[in-house]
């Protein structure tokens, strides 16, 4: 019945929000490589680049000298997830006689609405793992609350064109299947995870920090069954992790053949994005990647602080499987944050809250919940209501502001703008944006 529920606020939502355009520049960088797939049948983006340069700036598509072919510094995995929809739009093009040349409304549409959906199925993917740690109703609650007050909503329904929304997906699915496999998973779904988590990397290249939880559970598998003398059970956990790495290598096999098609080898990924990496600088920024006005995760998004500290409460007050998960969690979301840190725009440049965390959204839902049960039980659920909705009213207003350009899109925010406009602007605002609607 929740899933229900929530599927039937989804379509209400996305009738209401969703909006169809590709975004300037990162939107142009992803969407190029479906359209020239579908439309020009090769993978040079030239013809995209020009397209696009006449509308924005373009910087992530750029030639490669040595090669002579126009790529995109981003990964092929939302291409390959937005490809059923971008191949209906086609159809749907050609049968009703409109322009079937990549570029017209209906393309954007049906790409916008496979981002919303594959968030959607993200979010389904969340509530499924978490109702097998806590109630169903907790579950409900938690997943709806994180969907409504985090950037996970702006980014599935404003900028769907950007990876946002499909590394939600692609993290929560890899999450929701590894739950299934990491005990008793056979040969066969062992190399089925081989091939998510080549999904979830073709996706965000960074996502691929998340393959971490499968890492940190073999070795300690290994160490356990080393302990013990287990030779079998060792010889079995190779044989599945063996498996894993075949599947993981032949679902990346598309990624690494696009980058010798556009650089001339298979490994030039890093090479090629355009960003610095120093671990050094990183540990310096993880405070400001969390609470800078700059786009700081837990100052934008508390609803993330909330579910951060739930990760840590379970971890250490509960027991079982529970615990083991939220610990896997931790390292996960942790080594993230270290990562992105250690980025030139640890800060997330031009961004809604902090984009880069997106895809980490299965594990503060997962500490969400912890909170939500905490708050109840030691100070009753009105009190837990309260706090949910008022987290749902920071987002939705904090959205109107950075839609309305009433705060910077890129750079540091005044908070003491923030809630002058969400008393005295915002609300004047709201009411002439309605009494143009109504015309």
């Amino acid at each position: 019945m929740n899933k229900v529920i929530l599927s039937g606020l989804f379509v209400i939502l996305a009738s209401l929000f969703l909006v169809p355009w590709i975004h300037g520049n990162d939107g142009a960088g992803y969407y190029s490589y479906v359209r020239s797939a579908f439309i020009d049948h090769d993978l040079n983006l030239g013809d995209e680049k020009e397209y696009f340069s006449q509308q924005f700036s373009v910087n992530s598509i750029l030639l490669d000298n040595s090669t002579a072919v126009y790529y995109s510094q981003y990964p092929i995995g939302v291409s390959l997830l937005w490809a059923p929809f971008f191949a209906l739009a086609h159809m749907d093009s050609v049968l009703l006689g409109l322009p079937a040349d990549g570029y017209s409304f209906v393309y954007i549409l049906m790409v916008s609405l496979g981002s919303a959906v594959l968030a959607f199925l993200g979010i389904l993917a969340s509530y499924s793992v978490c109702s097998e740690f806590f109630s169903r109703r907790t579950a409900f609650i938690s997943v709806l609350s994180f969907w409504i007050s985090s950037n996970l909503f702006y980014y599935m329904f404003f900028e769907a064109s950007m990876s946002h929304a499909c590394s939600f997906f692609a993290v929560s699915l890899f999450v929701f299947f590894w739950f299934r496999v990491y005990e008793k998973g056979s040969f066969a779904q062992w190399f089925v995870l081989g091939l998510l988590s080549a999904l979830v990397v073709m996706v965000r290249y960074q996502d691929g920090v998340f393959l971490l939880i499968p890492l940190v559970f073999s070795i300690a598998r290994y160490y356990s069954f080393a302990v013990n003398r287990s030779v079998k059970k060792l010889v079995v956990m190779f044989s599945k992790n063996s498996v894993y790495i075949a599947g993981f290598f032949l679902g990346l096999a598309p990624q690494l053949f696009v980058l010798k098609y556009q650089h001339g080898a298979y490994f030039s990924a890093l090479q090629n994005y355009q960003t610095s990496i120093n671990f050094v600088h990183g540990f310096v920024h993880v405070a400001g990647v969390l609470f800078s006005s700059n786009h700081g995760l837990f100052l934008w998004t508390p609803v993330a602080l909330l579910g951060f500290l739930g990760l840590f409460g379970a971890a250490l007050k509960t027991g079982g499987k529970k615990k083991f998960f939220a610990q896997l969690f931790i390292i996960a979301f942790l080594a993230q944050l270290l990562f992105v840190a250690s980025t030139a725009e640890w800060h997330g440049a031009q961004s809604f809250s902090h984009r880069m965390f997106v895809s980490a959204g299965v594990f503060l839902v997962f500490g969400l919940c912890f909170s939500v049960d905490f708050i109840e039980k030691h100070f009753g659920r009105k009190v837990s209501v309260f706090i949910l909705v008022i987290l749902c009213l920071w987002n939705f207003g904090l959205m109107a502001q950075y839609g309305l350009r009433m705060i910077p899109a890129e750079g540091a925010v005044s908070f003491v703008q923030v809630f002058y406009n969400f008393f005295f602007e915002l609300p004047s605002r709201v009411i002439e944006a309605l009494s143009i609607i109504r015309g």
